[in-house]
């Protein structure tokens, strides 16, 4: 699949790499709409700490889903989808306590790559938040 790849502050590369496929829990989607925010402009411009490089770009999107792990409910092939690229561990202090905007691992497990072909959801958006929308 091609993705755009922030190599450093100001370079980004589009390349060529492997197609990510879906495990149990997890959903494939097609990219159809990625969007660029002010976290993107910082990244491209300085540089973010919690954008890694070289890394596929972008976590603002919406798509179609390709390919649906085992163990997924509520998602087809074929589903108009949106998602937010975090979701709250459910297993830190402040999540047991419901304290979910509180959570002290949702930005060490975001997903990026919205500016690709494909970006693969892992179970605990897929969960918490992805939506069909067609």
């Amino acid at each position: 699949m091609l993705a755009n790849i922030i190599i450093k502050p100001g370079k980004i590369e589009l390349q060529d790499i492997k197609t990510p496929s879906s495990s149990h829990g997890e959903i494939l989607v097609k990219i159809k709409a990625a969007l660029t925010c002010g976290t993107d402009l910082k990244a491209f411009r300085r540089g973010h700490p919690m954008i890694p490089m070289p890394g596929i770009f972008g976590h603002e999107f919406s798509g179609i889903v390709a390919d649906v792990g085992k163990g997924v409910k509520g998602f087809k092939e074929g589903d108009e989808i949106m998602a937010v690229h975090s979701a709250p561990c459910l297993e830190c202090r402040y999540c047991k306590k419901k304290l979910y905007n509180l959570c002290e691992k949702i930005m060490d497990i975001k997903v990026l790559g919205a500016f690709a072909e494909y970006i693969l959801l892992p179970p605990h958006i897929v969960k918490q938040n992805a939506v069909v929308t067609d």
